[in-house]
């Protein structure tokens, strides 16, 4: 396979980016940048970086990690927005919209990578009652989770469109 650059943002344009929400949101990236779409929260989360966000919107790499996200939910956030990759075999490159019940009460074909490690998470949210205003996770069907540092071609091309719905979130009230 041949090394992909992520150059999505190469031609934004370097004037802040506005959104009309003021909520103070906080965006993770889960992922393991090592098996390619595994990593699409990560590589999500370093694209939305070269962008000029406003200062009310939080990145996070959340990498691997599982509890440990947790200490980030009690930052006085209104809004924490997820991007992890699914599982389950469905259309490579879709993109779903759900709640942490969801995820937790699902007997459905959806599941995430990580997912014992964000459903323990929800637990321990809710258990020490550091609740934001509203958890929502924007899960990204990978095409191939071989050993690769880079995104599939299918993944690579939906980037502006995976961006745009986090853009939509943030503007969600």
């Amino acid at each position: 396979m041949e090394n992909q650059d992520m150059n999505y943002t190469e031609d934004v344009d370097t004037q802040p980016i506005i959104f009309t929400s003021k909520q103070k949101i906080l965006i993770i990236g889960i992922g393991n940048i090592l098996l390619q779409d595994c990593g699409i929260g990560v590589h999500i989360i370093k694209e939305l970086q070269k962008m000029n966000l406003p200062d009310n919107i939080e990145l996070i790499d959340g990498g691997t990690h599982g509890l440990d996200l947790m200490d980030y939910t009690n930052k006085g956030v209104d809004k924490v927005i997820i991007i992890n990759a699914l599982t389950g075999g469905m259309v490579p490159g879709s993109v779903f919209r759900l709640s942490p019940n969801e995820i937790i009460t699902s007997t459905k074909h959806i599941s995430f990578f990580h997912q014992t490690e964000l459903i323990e998470t929800f637990h321990m949210i809710d258990l020490f009652r550091r609740k934001p205003g509203e958890i929502v996770i924007i899960g990204i069907v990978p095409k191939e989770t071989e050993w690769s540092l880079t995104l599939s071609s299918e993944l690579q091309n939906k980037l502006p469109e995976i961006i745009r719905v986090v853009f939509d979130e943030i503007e969600k009230k």
